[in-house]
């Protein structure tokens, strides 16, 4: 804080001499032959190079402050990140597990029986009226279990069939498998 005080004292200094020497140059313009005007402007010119070398000095303290505040930071930082970091890869080998092992629940568990009713999205009950108009227009009939197709409606509404053809089970199967395998 100290330095910081310093600082601003002599920015403070240094405009008050640059405001100081601008006006004894714009006197100059008016008396250029003027022995004591020159000799003004000389010392306030001397001042100005003093002010600055002492800003130097005070701004190199309050690096080094800075520097020293900042350094137990940057380790500290450093130390967490690399924590972070272990822990990052602990967290995925972790997942990697868990998911090797619902991989291997999921294989060897039993068949999804399949859906005995369709349901909208909106899990509204399906009348007969419902399935054969959508704003008036007729109705495709659904098709049988077994088919992965779902029905559409013009309004966007989706009607899907949730049954897993036995084709697409097993090609899910061996891709379980063959990332088990990695």
């Amino acid at each position: 804080n100290n330095c910081k005080m310093d600082l601003q004292s002599l920015q403070y200094q240094m405009l008050l001499a640059v405001k100081k020497h601008q006006l004894l140059m714009g006197r100059r313009k008016l008396e250029p032959e003027n022995g004591s005007l020159k000799k003004e402007i000389l010392d306030v010119l001397c001042q100005l190079i003093d002010i600055n070398e002492k800003q130097k000095v005070v701004v190199a303290r309050l690096r080094a402050e800075r520097q020293a505040v900042q350094q137990p930071q940057k380790e500290h930082i450093a130390r967490c990140e690399q924590t972070g970091v272990e822990l990052d890869l602990q967290c995925n080998e972790q997942m990697l597990q868990e998911s090797v092992v619902l991989q291997d629940l999921s294989v060897t568990s039993l068949p999804r029986p399949a859906m005995t009713h369709i349901r909208p999205h909106n899990h509204t009950e399906l009348t007969p009226s419902s399935l054969s108009q959508c704003n008036g227009q007729p109705r495709v009939p659904p098709k049988p279990l077994g088919t992965s197709s779902p029905l559409h409606c013009d309004e966007g509404d989706h009607i899907s069939n949730s049954y897993m053809h036995n084709s697409e089970r097993e090609r899910k199967q061996e891709r379980l498998l063959e990332l088990q395998e990695f």
